[in-house]
C-alpha cells in the first residue's frame, strides 16, 4: 500500500531503490506534482539508512542547476522520513536505457546535459 503523508496525495509509484521508493504524488497544498522519496522500512529503517537519506537531502539542497531536480522539503510521518522532490516528467534515463541504446547523437546529447550538471 501507497504511504499517506500528510499534504501529500500519492498517485503511482515510480520506482525502487536498495534505501527507498520514489513515488509520484500531488502536493496538496500547492496542488503540485511531486516525487516522494520514501525511506524503504518506514519506522523500522535503520539509522545508517536514514542517516545517508538525510546527507542526500541536505547535499540535493545546496545544488542550484536547471538540469538537478530540486528538493522542496524533508519531513518524518509516524517514524517514517521522506523527501519531496521536483517531478519530471519522461521516466528515468536507466528505464530508457533498458529498452535500446541511444543513438549516437541522442547519447552525445545525454552526456553534454549531465556533464553541465555534474
Amino acid at each position: 500500500s501507497w504511504p499517506r503523508l500528510p499534504g501529500y496525495e500519492v498517485t503511482a509509484e515510480l520506482g525502487r531503490g536498495g534505501m527507498a521508493v520514489v513515488y509520484r504524488a500531488r502536493q496538496t497544498g500547492l496542488n503540485r506534482p511531486v516525487a516522494l522519496k520514501v525511506i524503504a522500512g518506514g519506522a523500522l529503517a535503520g539509522a545508517s539508512d536514514r542517516q545517508r537519506l538525510r546527507r542526500e537531502a541536505e547535499a540535493v539542497a545546496r545544488l542550484r542547476h536547471p538540469n538537478v531536480v530540486q528538493i522542496y522539503d524533508i519531513g518524518e510521518h509516524e517514524g517514517c522520513l521522506y523527501l519531496s522532490l521536483e517531478y519530471v516528467a519522461g521516466g528515468s534515463l536507466d528505464r530508457r536505457l533498458e529498452v535500446a541504446p541511444l543513438p549516437p547523437a541522442e547519447a552525445a546529447r545525454v552526456v553534454e546535459v549531465v556533464a553541465g550538471a555534474v
